[in-house]
Parts: C-alpha cells; structure tokens; sequence
C-alpha cells in the first residue's frame, strides 16, 4: 500500500471522471464551433463586465494557487511548485490587466498604461502560463518525497511567490515602459508583432497540451488542466483570432472561456477537498466509535482482570519505579494482614524483613537493568515475608517486569509456604530418622550375621568335626571291616563332612570371617574365587591399590555390594565374563563390577517382588554413597558405586 497521501495531483482518475472531463472537452468545443462565426458581431459595451472577469479570475487563480501550495507543503513535489507559480502569476497579472484597461479607474488606465498595455499583459498572460504547464509536465514527480521534520516548505513557498511576482512586475512595467514594446495593433488591425506574439501564445498552448498528454499515468489534476488548457486555447482564438474588436461576441466569449479555464482546476481542487474531508470526517467518526469500542473492552478487560487478580490464590502486588506499591489485591490483605488502603502508596519495604531492607533496592535495579523479563526470587534461600503483625513467614516469590509509557512497572506474585516448610521439616526430620534406624538396623543386621556365622565356624562346625572324628576312631575299631555297622559308619562320616562344609559355606554366606579377620582385600578376592568356582563364570578382580584398608560400615558396605552385584549376575545376566574393579583414590572409594550379560532396561519398571537393585541403593545411601547403573538389552550391566571416606575410614 502506497504511502503517498490522496491528493488530487497523486490519485488517477475513475472512470467517471474521465466521462465527465470528456463531456465538458466536447461542450467546450461545440460551442467555439457554434460560436466563432459570431465572433466579430459587435455586441454592447458592459462596464462592469471587465472588473468582475478580471476579479473572478485572479481570486480563482489565487486560490487555485493557494491550494496547490498546501499540496506542495506535503508532497514537496517541485512540479505542483512550478504549477502553483503559473496560477499565481496569472492571479498577478490579471489584476494589473484590470488596473491597466481602459476607462475602468483612468481614461487610458492605472500604472502609466498606454493604448498597448492591456494588449501585452494579455500576451504575457497566456504565454506564460503554458510555461508553468510545460515545467509541470516535464518535472513529473521529480522531487515527490516523504516530508522530513528539517524540511522547511515555507522557504520554497515564499521564494516562489516573490519570483512570481518580480516576474508580474517586470511585465507590467515592460507593458506600460511605452515604446519598449513594438505596437500590436494599430488603426484597429494587426500588426505583423501581433500576429506572431498571438501564434507564439497559441503553439505554447499546443505544446504545453502535448507535454501533459504524454504524461503517464494521468492524475486527477492533470486531466482537469488538460480540459482547462482546451478552453484556454480557445479564449485565444475568440479573444484575438477571430475578433474584430473589444466588446464583441468573440470579446465577451473568449473571456468565458478564459474564467472557465481558471476554474476547472479549482472546482475539482474544491470537490476533492470536499470529498477528503467527508473521508476524514467518517474516519474520525470511525476512529472515535472505535476508540469508544476500544474503551469499552478496554474498562471490561480490566474489570475481568480484576476479578482474575482478586480471586488468585497467591499475593499479586505491583510495584512503580520507586517501588510504591500501586496494586494490591484481596490475598494480598489477608496473606500480609494488611488493607489494601494502607498498602496502595507504601513502600515494599513495609513487607520485607528489616535485615533485607537495605539490600532489597539494589536487587530491584540489577532485575531491571537485566534482560530478563520474569525470574523467581533467591532461588539459594528461603524468603522471608512480614505480616502487619510483626511475624516472619516463608514464601515462595516470583517477579516480573514490564515498560509501559515509558515507565517501568514490577509485579510480584508471593505464596505462603508455611505449611509446606513445615511438612519438608518434617519429611527431613522423618527421613533423617529413617536413615539413623536403617543405618542401626543395617549394622545390628551385620553383627547378628557375624555372630551367627562365628558360632556356626566356631561352635556347630568344630562340634561336627569333632563328632566325625569319633566316628571315624569307632570304625577303626571294628573287628571286621565288612558288615552293616562298618557301611553305616562309612555312610555317617560322608553326612558329617557334607554338614561341615554346608556349616562353613552358610557361615560365610552370612558373613566372611576373614572380612573381619584378614581385611576387605583377602575377602574380596575370596568372593570373586568362589563366584568362579560356583557358577562356572570367568571373573577376574582388580584391586588398587594392592594393600588397601578399609574400615566398618565402607568396608561392609563394599563387600556386600560386591556380593549383591555377583549374585544379581548369577541369577539374571547369563554373562560369560566378570570384571570387578577396586579403586581407592581422592578420599574415595570407587567399585565397579561389569559383565557382558543380557543387559536390561534401567527405565523400565521393576518387577514387583525385585528388589535387589533398591538394596544396592540403600546400602550406598547408607555410607553416603552414590552408584550409577549403565545397562542396555544386549550390552551387558556395569554398576559403579563410590563411597567417600573419612579419616576413619581410610
């Protein structure tokens, strides 16, 4: 869409127009047919006919001129310039033409005029006027711009209007010099000087009509100039061509045509501008039903929005720049036992513990002056709100920030979390109280294993072996080494060493002795060896470095992790191969056990009776260890626990 403003010099015309224009061309001719046989009849001298042509046409000329100055003034288009300035000139000229003619205020007229003067001023009037035409159509829009504030019209205007009229001046005077002029009539007839000003007038006319023809596209203004020049060229012909003198048909007829050519522009000039206002007039119209509209939803969106911030759950409270509070909605009051009366106009700080006061604006200031449009408040701590009481509370807060008109405006929507700090206290104390009973249980768990699998080695396994000894010494004895009773011995002293050594491998089931006795290195490798020798896996440990030392409850926690891990491998992976790694470095002990098993989704659900991943968690978090689990279908299982250690521990 153009952005050029609708004037009569920028729009084309529509086809009505065009009908119209070529109406009145076709008038305009048929009567100059009709009436230029006519024109040499001598019709009765009208006194006043003269001043009131004359009148009529400078004060259309002036403000035809006056109105294409104003288009001027906004479009800065030098051709509607050179356009005003023809109209201007011929506004100057006819009013010294009227002061000039004869026996209107002076027997030979006003300004020295002599018997030639009107005669030359109506030369200079219409042949320089079809220069003004000719400037128009070859500028074009040469010079059509946007205006820019620096841009001073005015100047443009006055020095135009100035120039005119020096040029007005300097014809007026050449016209009443006397004797500087050649005569154009004398004894009532042409002088060869006439008949070649008269043909010179008349080809600028013709050339002036081809310039704007064969300016495309045609515009409002210039089609109405066309038909104005059509009835200047014939006042011409009637007014000096075909006349025999002053007062005939061709007189008073050629004057017609010459007010008719004055005012085409300006009644097209006025009608447009009529138009244009009653444009402007339904656009204001418009304008103001939908700034009424405007309003209307406007006052609704706030009345909803309103009712939005009044019923909110959570504090909104909206800040100016000087951090006084301008909005302060129902949750507001009663979360900070304050009345909106007393808070609308206040400081924030009224709300803000007094050890936060004076920090509290420089917050404020780098959140603006920041990038960020909405952030929550002290994220790394607990904010601290103050009701009207005095009481301090906890809240959860979040800010936003927002420029309207220039200013900039904060809201803060604030939430008591009273309630929920007190659960978390709880949950925290609850599961502190959890860890402390798991962490007991977990150590009387060991100590009852430790006990049970030292009387089961030292008591119920030395007991069978002694048992299986005696056995052996009757045998011994038997008169024959055939026999029932020989058999049956045989058969009890298998049973007996079958219950020594289930007796020995339930007790280091349940705990190792020599995980107490020789260290977590030697029970290690004891439970990697018989992994091996259990299932049939290939498994192979690695320790670093060699001589490590590690204290209850890492070095319990370590082990029956490793434990869980082999076990979990023998019941579900179907490995081949086994790789535990024990690494202690950085005042951490790091464990991997890895196998080349099935593998298995770590994201999928576990199965409701399973539960030995959630005890290799526990028995981590039980030493403040973290373990990560790396599994995959067909990518085999790698867990890896590391468990940071104390000076104790260590």
């Amino acid at each position: 869409m153009s952005d050029t403003p609708p004037f009569l010099s920028t729009l084309p015309p529509g086809r009505g127009q065009r009908r119209l224009a070529a109406a009145i061309a076709f008038v305009i001719v048929a009567a100059f047919i009709a009436v230029a046989p006519f024109a040499s009849v001598p019709l009765a001298q009208l006194s006043v006919f003269v001043p009131i042509y004359q009148s009529a046409t400078a004060i259309c000329d002036l403000i035809t001129a006056v109105l294409l100055l104003g288009q001027f003034a906004v479009l800065r288009s030098k051709a509607l310039l050179a356009l005003a300035s023809g109209y201007l000139f011929t506004a100057f000229i006819a009013v010294a033409y009227m002061l000039t003619f004869p026996g209107l205020f002076a027997p030979s007229g006003l300004l020295g005029a002599g018997p030639q003067t009107t005669k030359w001023l109506y030369m200079f009037w219409h042949a320089v006027f079809p220069v003004a035409i000719i400037a128009y159509a070859r500028l074009g829009d040469a010079g059509l711009r946007a205006a820019k504030p620096r841009d001073n019209p005015g100047m443009a205007v006055a020095l135009s209007v100035a120039a005119t009229f020096a040029t007005a001046c300097v014809l007026t005077t050449l016209a009443t010099g006397g004797g500087v002029l050649p005569a154009l009539m004398k004894d009532e007839a042409y002088t060869p000087a006439m008949t070649g000003v008269v043909g010179f007038a008349t080809m600028l006319t013709i050339v002036a009509l081809a310039a704007l023809w064969q300016r495309k596209p045609h515009s409002v203004l210039d089609l109405w100039i066309l038909v104005g020049l059509c009835a200047w060229l014939f006042d011409i012909a009637l007014s000096v061509v075909h006349n025999a003198s002053r007062f005939d048909v061709g007189f008073y007829a050629g004057r017609v045509y010459g007010l008719l050519a004055s005012s085409l522009v300006l009644i097209a000039l006025l009608v447009e501008n009529g138009a244009l206002y009653a444009r402007l007039a339904t656009a204001l119209q418009g304008q103001r039903r939908g700034r009424e509209l405007a309003e209307t939803d406007a006052h609704e969106t706030r009345q909803r929005l309103a009712g939005i911030i009044d019923s909110a759950m959570d504090a909104i409270i909206t800040l100016d720049e000087r951090q006084r509070i301008i909005l302060f909605n129902t949750t507001a009051e009663s979360l900070f036992g304050c009345p909106q009366s007393e808070a609308l106009g206040a400081s924030l700080d009224r709300f803000i513990p007094e050890r936060f006061r004076a920090s509290h604006p420089e917050h404020i200031r780098r959140f603006g002056e920041g990038g960020v449009v909405s952030r929550r408040m002290a994220t790394q701590r607990v904010v601290t709100g103050v009701r009207g009481t005095g009481e301090e509370f906890p809240i959860e807060a979040s800010i936003s920030q927002v420029r309207l008109n220039g200013h900039k405006y904060y809201t803060v929507i604030v939430r008591d979390v009273t309630e929920r700090a007190r659960s978390d206290e709880a949950l925290r104390r609850s599961k502190e109280e959890l860890y402390e009973m798991a962490t007991v249980s977990a150590t009387a768990r060991e100590q009852e294993k430790s006990r049970i699998a030292r009387e089961l080695h030292d008591e119920l396994a030395q007991a069978l072996t002694a048992l299986r000894m005696d056995v052996d010494w009757l045998r011994q004895r038997q008169a024959s080494s055939e026999g029932p009773s020989t058999a049956k011995l045989a058969a009890m002293e298998r049973m007996l060493d079958r219950s020594v050594a289930a007796t020995r491998r339930i007790a280091s089931d349940l705990r190792p002795l020599m995980l107490d006795d020789l260290g977590l290195v030697p029970a290690a490798q004891w439970l990697v060896e018989n992994f091996r020798e259990r299932h049939g896996v290939e498994c192979r440990i690695a320790i670093d470095p060699p001589d490590l030392e590690l204290s209850d409850p890492q070095a319990t926690a370590v082990f029956r992790i490793m434990q869980e891990s082999l076990a979990n491998v023998a019941r579900h992976a179907g490995a081949a191969h086994v790789e535990v790694a024990l690494t202690c470095s950085d005042n951490q002990i790091r464990l991997r056990v890895h196998d080349d098993g099935h593998g298995f989704n770590p994201g999928k659900p576990r199965n409701p009776n399973s539960f030995g991943l959630v005890g290799l968690r526990e028995r981590a978090h039980l030493v403040d260890g973290i373990i990560r689990i790396d599994s995959a279908p067909g990518r085999g299982t790698s867990v890896e626990v590391r468990i940071p250690l104390t000076g104790a521990a260590a």
